[in-house]
């Protein structure tokens, strides 16, 4: 079973869904400065990354709902063509 939860900080709150295991999602934040992801999250996307309580960051991206590697999805949305 999963669960939503919203964790605030300063300026907004960002959401988390929390998985098995000690994995959840954590939505990207568009105030970020300089992330990589913020301009695309500020198009619109729905951007979250795959985190482990303990380990950070587990590999996984999801981005409008579509789970990506984050090597596959710099290739789609990032790298200009």
């Amino acid at each position: 079973m999963t669960t939503i939860i919203t964790r605030k900080n300063r300026t907004r709150s960002l959401h988390r869904q929390l998985l098995p295991n000690g994995y959840f999602w954590l939505e990207q934040n568009i105030n970020k400065i300089n992330g990589k992801w913020t301009p695309l999250a500020k198009e619109g996307h729905k951007i979250y990354h795959l985190m482990h309580k303990y380990r950070g960051y587990a590999g996984r991206i999801k981005i409008d709902d579509k789970i990506y590697f984050y090597d596959e999805a710099e290739h789609i949305f990032l790298v200009k063509n």
